[in-house]
């Protein structure tokens, strides 16, 4: 689906998380370069931008936790970008995965076709009341 609008790419990020800690300035200059690949990766899935920018802005905390626990003899990220952007599409599937999925049918055709199906199939004393209901309905 093409979008014919520009959209306004700045994201307005808390300087610091829940408990007073200030964000590291590079972290949050990542997190501004990136806005815009993960904001058109997330419209392919979710048509809700403010979705994609909560999703974005927990992971830029959790990173900037994550910085602040490490060792110091531990090794330091190397490219902010990639991690901030990898960390977003886990946790971005992990949303979409929780979500209810929608299946499209297509014409009334095509679920008359499956509700057709779906009838011959094995079914419990409730399904069978049901079905019986169903059919007195369509016939009158």
């Amino acid at each position: 689906m093409r979008r014919d609008f520009k959209a306004d790419l700045s994201i307005w990020i808390w300087q610091s998380d829940g408990s007073g800690t200030e964000i590291d300035a590079d972290l949050l200059n990542a997190a501004r370069r990136n806005w815009g690949r993960v904001l058109a990766y997330a419209l392919r899935y979710e048509p809700d931008a403010a979705v994609a920018a909560n999703i974005f802005e927990e992971t830029l905390l959790a990173a900037s936790k994550a910085r602040k626990r490490r060792l110091p003899s531990a090794k330091p990220i190397r490219n902010l970008d990639s991690y901030l952007y990898v960390a977003f599409v886990r946790s971005f599937h992990r949303y979409l995965a929780k979500q209810p999925h929608l299946e499209y049918v297509g014409s009334d055709q095509d679920l008359d076709a499956r509700v057709r199906v779906n009838l011959r199939t094995p079914c419990t004393m409730e399904d069978n009341r049901v079905r019986d209901l169903e059919v007195g309905v369509k016939q009158q």
